[in-house]
């Protein structure tokens, strides 16, 4: 039971927060004229956000098909974890 949740719910938080320091660090930190955000930024940022998104999403999907029992806020947490990522990306796009 510890690893189900170790990768369903403790992974794409990790790799969330990752996505944000990612993001405060380019918005804070690197000047406006020297942000270098091209394919391989783009790339990577979308590959590791999609992950969290396919982890999250088939959890809450299965949480909600199959009527798993368990805390409501794990649910939650799945679907804040899918939105995360889009969210991110567009304010680092919008501002960059």
């Amino acid at each position: 039971m510890k690893w189900r949740f170790l990768v369903l719910y403790a992974v794409p938080v990790a790799l969330n927060l990752l996505l944000v320091a990612f993001t405060v660090w380019q918005l804070a930190w690197v000047p406006e004229n020297e942000r270098d955000l091209g394919l391989h930024a783009f790339a990577g940022f979308y590959a590791v956000g999609g992950l969290v998104m396919v982890i999250s999403g088939a959890t809450a999907v299965s949480k909600l098909v199959f009527g798993e029992t368990g805390p409501r806020r794990l649910l939650y947490l799945s679907l804040i974890n899918m939105w995360v990522p889009t969210i991110l990306l567009l304010v680092l796009f919008l501002f960059s």
